[in-house]
């Protein structure tokens, strides 16, 4: 279990229920705060691009300004892309659990998977990509964690069962 940061008031990821795939797909820690947004989408490039199309007029009615929607629109797009890129490693069939719950100034963000363990159960650490190389060697990648490291202020994991549980906290009061 890796709890790089600490974990939502509210939430213990070891009470989170177990899914039946064959039911509802996964189920996620029941969030602090009042829903934002929810939804179950598939794990597909274009089913991320459209779910970040219908969260955001929802974010837009948060408070948020402008710049602040931009920013947990990029943390979602780096998460729910990491987990259609390497949790479902090209498995189209899987499905993903969202949830965005707002809790004062903090907004949660709640994603669920039954995709492969993140590498050594953990949040991987925020390495910059080198940038200071030719322009030939400039990565294509590698940039979503370093990403929501400093975008978030609380990220917490868990894999309990066949279920990925990652909650992401952004202090709305910082994130502008």
């Amino acid at each position: 279990m890796s709890m790089p940061r600490s974990q939502p008031p509210g939430s213990d990821p070891r009470r989170a229920e177990d899914a039946n795939p064959a039911r509802d797909g996964p189920r996620c820690l029941k969030p602090p705060g009042d829903l934002v947004f929810e939804c179950h989408l598939g794990a597909t490039p274009q089913a991320v691009r459209d779910t970040l199309a219908r969260v955001v007029p929802n974010l837009t009615g948060t408070g948020l300004s402008r710049c602040g929607t931009g920013m947990v629109e990029l943390v979602l797009a780096e998460a729910l892309n990491n987990i259609v890129e390497h949790a479902y490693a090209g498995e189209t069939q899987g499905l993903i659990l969202l949830r965005v719950t707002r809790d004062g100034h903090w907004l949660w963000v709640y994603l669920c998977d039954q995709g492969l363990p993140l590498p050594g159960d953990s949040v991987p650490p925020p390495r910059a990509a080198r940038l200071d190389v030719p322009r030939a060697d400039l990565p294509e990648g590698g940039f979503g964690w370093y990403l929501i490291h400093r975008l978030a202020h609380r990220l917490a994991h868990i894999r309990r069962g066949k279920n990925n549980h990652l909650a992401i906290g952004l202090d709305l009061d910082t994130l502008e």
